[in-house]
């Protein structure tokens, strides 16, 4: 008669242990003042839910965070991440791609002097977080002002990564080091600066992004590679990317004999002072092409495409579909001239000593 009391128990504490092991939503700042406090209390499969707002402070996720997803209720636009300068905005270790940062403008890394951070906005040490939808704007460090990616395999997509800063070293939008796996994807890099390589992307030291469907626009690598800059034995891939118009240190650099830069279905083009250094111009093979993109308004930042647009699904070479990241969203077309007078007003180079 004792069977029945035992089995009992066994259907209680099963019941217990799949009610503990449901998933949680922490909720910013409803439930916790702070998002590190939510994210501390949070564990594999729970959500940390932000609301509309600014949030002061910087955030670190570590291995305790495996799983847990971190993402804003409103989009980036109206929930904000700010480091107030005081290194880097997201610091992430130890975590895989369960680990989910998504919906927030990330900002405000870095700090006064520029002298110590490497990664003002994200900063990913041997990690392999998903950064996805966010906006990671006006962080400035010393190097890799936007995203640092030291080894790992993350996955960066849908972000705009636009106006960050590496006043004292290479990487203006995302820097890649240290047999880093990156996967580059759909992203807006727009606008970043910095001191020497790789104002849009840097790959050094042997690492291998995956970039793919992102457009690269606008960015400015005083040393080289104002859109790519690549050297030490590195080989990213780059596939269905537009590289345009980037205003100093050249589009695509390939610094030594040791790397390489794989490229298919990408556009190069109108990059100062010029599109390739270091590798020959892929242009009319594999679906590579040196065309104007045709940008809803450059100087102004509005990088979808024209409806008439070479990079545009129904236009791009066969097989390649949409080169770059943003659909054709506009049918009036401004002229190379107007747009390439207005873009150099915009990021024209500091002059000396300012």
């Amino acid at each position: 008669m004792r069977c029945p009391a035992i089995l009992l128990s066994i259907l209680v504490l099963g019941a217990v242990g799949a009610e503990s092991s449901v998933a949680a939503t922490r909720n910013v700042p409803a439930d916790f003042p702070t998002i590190q406090q939510a994210l501390d209390a949070s564990g594999v499969g729970d959500v940390v839910l932000v609301a509309p707002g600014s949030y002061v402070g910087a955030i670190t996720l570590s291995s305790r965070h495996e799983g847990v997803r971190l993402a804003s209720s409103a989009g980036p636009d109206v929930t904000i991440i700010d480091g107030g300068r005081s290194g880097s905005t997201i610091r992430c270790g130890g975590v895989g791609p369960a680990t989910v940062i998504e919906g927030f403008t990330i900002t405000g890394g870095g700090e006064v002097p520029h002298t110590v951070t490497i990664g003002g906005g994200i900063r990913i040490d041997g990690a392999s977080p998903t950064i996805r939808g966010n906006t990671i704007r006006g962080n400035t460090s010393v190097a890799a002002g936007g995203i640092y990616v030291d080894g790992g395999a993350p996955v960066i997509v849908a972000n705009l990564i636009a106006d960050n800063e590496a006043p004292g070293g290479s990487g203006g939008g995302i820097y890649c080091d240290h047999d880093a796996r990156p996967r580059i994807q759909d992203n807006v890099i727009v606008g970043n600066s910095c001191a020497a390589y790789g104002g849009g992307v840097t790959v050094w030291e042997g690492s291998a992004p995956a970039i793919t469907g992102n457009t690269i626009a606008s960015n400015r690598g005083s040393l080289g590679g104002g859109g790519i800059y690549v050297t030490r034995d590195s080989h990213p891939v780059v596939t269905r990317t537009i590289v345009a118009f980037n205003t100093v240190g050249s589009g695509v650099v390939q610094q030594d004999p040791l790397s390489s830069v794989a490229l298919g279905c990408s556009d190069v083009f109108g990059n100062l002072p010029a599109d390739f250094v270091g590798l020959a111009d892929p242009a009319g093979s594999n679906g590579d092409q040196s065309t104007d993109p045709l940008f809803c308004d450059l100087a102004g930042s509005d990088l979808h495409l024209s409806v008439f647009s070479p990079c545009a699904a129904a236009n791009s070479p066969s097989g390649c579909q949409r080169v770059g990241a943003l659909d054709p969203a506009c049918t009036p077309t401004p002229t190379v001239r107007g747009t390439w007078g207005g873009l150099k007003a915009k990021y024209a180079a500091p002059a000396q000593g300012k």
